[in-house]
């Protein structure tokens, strides 16, 4: 599956830049399908910046916000390369969930951190708690457990500071 996201990601941005798109819709576009699959009651998604998007319900209400991590994932780096993520928060300030995209790690690794259920450790946490978080790699997956918690943290730590939450 890893292989299959890893060649649809390449497909689009060779298509994209055939058509003119930049590589940022490209990434808005994976960005935004997997907000859609983890918050269900969401109606539309209102990129603002680069790396934040503000999610809305059908009736035009803020449902949460978002934050990916394609601006910090060189700084968070696991033994293939940058590992983002994606994480959303509840309009009420928590961590609703983190999700990972696309990445080069080792499916095997992959599989462990998944496993370990590594990318719930934020979940259900306000901003400010889960920036604060120790979160600890798993084992035989080391490299690629602490470029995840990198990119996490670096995010939340992100929404801590311009949400004062």
């Amino acid at each position: 599956m890893k292989k299959l996201l890893g060649a649809l990601t390449a497909a689009t941005a060779v298509w994209a830049s055939c058509v003119g798109g930049e590589p940022a819709q490209t990434e808005r576009g994976i960005v935004a399908s997997e907000i859609r699959k983890a918050v269900k009651d969401v109606s539309r998604i209102e990129f603002e910046a680069r790396d934040r998007a503000v999610l809305y319900s059908a009736d035009g209400k803020v449902i949460g916000s978002a934050r990916y991590s394609s601006p910090f994932a060189e700084a968070a780096r696991g033994f293939r390369g940058p590992v983002p993520v994606l994480v959303i928060f509840t309009n009420k300030g928590t961590v609703r969930t983190v999700r990972p995209l696309p990445n080069q790690e080792d499916a095997r690794f992959w599989r462990k951190l998944l496993a370990a259920a590594l990318f719930d450790s934020w979940s259900g946490f306000p901003v400010r708690e889960a920036a604060q978080l120790e979160v600890d790699a798993v084992t035989s997956a080391t490299y690629s457990s602490r470029g995840a918690i990198g990119s996490t943290g670096k995010l939340i730590e992100e929404e801590a500071l311009s949400n004062g939450k």
